[in-house]
């Protein structure tokens, strides 16, 4: 299989490319964004500016790939909040420029969206895939707007939604490298106990995204670790697979934390459809958490040579 992956110099984007290159060596793979990653062979590599229409539609006809990843995302909400134009541009007319292109050239598309275009929705319960689509912060309306031009215009799709997502070779922005920055250092951080959604390793996405390739079952998947634990269990975790004292989380609210972007209390995903084709469950996102210590303590944190 010939594979471009968009945004891989990114967390979920290296850690997919470090996936296929250790368990699918066989597959072409070539990484695009608009900085080289600093943890993938260059020759994997190619620069690109996915908000020009023209070149991206020329990089897809030269590459001709089999399938396109589409990971590259403005991803941070509070970040979007603050920046709305900047959070459009990446990921609605990004978005549009790749779902363009694999239509001229009848491509398979892998669209990497988010929990976040169902805030504004009940959050007491969990939310099938096919449930109206509503948010309340810039993020959320962009990943709408992108699901359904993707819908609209392709035949080969797949659009993955899960929630927070950390580790790999270049995680050095998620509330879990945070968290480690903070407890390696003895320091205290704040962790909102009105603030729920799922947590998954990117290594664990990542086979689950291969996954998803190789059987070709087009449409939308919520694709998670089980449970959507609040941000105080989570550090309590991460701080029990250190062995450090729980007393450097501090139990806060979202207003204490001091958040840009509105965020349902809680955002939680029916998984029901990736359990019909694939019958088990993405590890626990306890095991995520563990892995993720394990493989800090292993090797040098991007920062930290």
């Amino acid at each position: 299989m010939r594979l471009v992956i968009t945004g891989i110099s990114g967390l979920l984007g290296s850690a997919l490319a470090q996936t296929i290159l250790q368990e699918r060596p066989q597959w072409e793979l070539t990484g695009i964004s608009r900085k080289p990653p600093r943890f993938r062979p260059v020759s994997l590599w190619q620069s690109l500016d996915l908000t020009e229409t023209d070149a991206v539609r020329r990089v897809v006809a030269q590459l001709n790939p089999d399938a396109v990843i589409h990971c590259a995302a403005l991803s941070r909400p509070d970040l979007c909040e603050k920046n709305p134009n900047d959070s459009w541009v990446m990921n609605y007319l990004a978005t549009r420029n790749i779902a363009l292109a694999c239509d001229r050239f009848d491509t398979e598309l892998l669209h990497l969206s988010t929990d976040q275009v169902f805030y504004g929705a009940d959050s007491n319960r969990a939310h099938d895939e096919y449930d109206a689509l509503e948010s309340g912060n810039v993020y959320g309306k962009t990943k709408i707007a992108a699901e359904r031009y993707i819908k609209d215009h392709l035949r080969r799709y797949y659009i993955i939604r899960t929630g927070k997502i950390f580790g790999g070779p270049n995680d050095s922005k998620s509330f879990m490298h945070h968290a480690w920055e903070n407890f390696s250092s003895g320091k205290e951080m704040a962790c909102a106990t009105d603030w729920a959604a799922h947590a998954t390793h990117a290594e664990h996405l990542s086979r689950s995204l291969i996954a998803i390739l190789e059987r070709k079952t087009y449409g939308i998947y919520h694709v998670a670790s089980p449970e959507a634990p609040n941000y105080l269990t989570i550090a309590h975790q991460i701080l029990g697979a250190m062995g450090r004292p729980r007393t450097l989380a501090v139990p806060s609210t979202r207003r204490d934390v001091g958040l840009a972007a509105g965020r349902p209390p809680r955002c939680e995903l029916s998984l029901k459809c990736w359990l019909w084709d694939f019958k088990n469950h993405l590890p626990p996102w306890q095991e995520g958490i563990k892995l993720f210590v394990r493989q800090r303590q292993e090797i040098k944190v991007p920062g930290h040579e």
